[in-house]
């Protein structure tokens, strides 16, 4: 006798706010401990020894500054975006709605043949 197949699971993905903080901190962490080597005058064999052996230091100024680039300077920029996206496409969402809308009422007159919309008075 077979037994029915389970269902899948699917991976939930990660949406909590503490780890995606995390990894931002560390990954700038990482990328100022990159330069700092590097205007040291390591070579990139020695930082990459020094990567695998030793965690990166977390300082102030790393964590103010993914607060300030991640919870500020990104949210702004993007509203700014997507305000003049909106903005530019104006003109062209208005037209589609008219376009649509006699579109539709072509449609629904040629199936029902009769005309239920109110036309405009001049």
């Amino acid at each position: 006798m077979e037994v029915a197949p389970g269902p899948t699971n699917f991976p939930v993905p990660d949406v909590r706010f503490e780890e995606t903080f995390n990894r931002a901190i560390n990954k700038e962490a990482e990328k100022q401990r990159e330069y700092s080597l590097k205007k040291k005058g390591l070579t990139t064999d020695e930082i990459s020894k020094i990567k695998e052996n030793e965690a990166p230091e977390v300082t102030t100024y790393i964590v103010w500054k993914v607060i300030v680039r991640d919870m500020l300077i990104m949210p702004f920029i993007q509203g700014i975006m997507f305000s003049g996206l909106l903005i530019i496409l104006k003109p062209w969402l208005r037209s589609v709605v008219g376009n649509g809308r006699r579109f539709g009422t072509f449609i629904y007159n040629t199936v029902l043949g009769k005309n239920l919309t109110k036309t405009k008075k001049q």
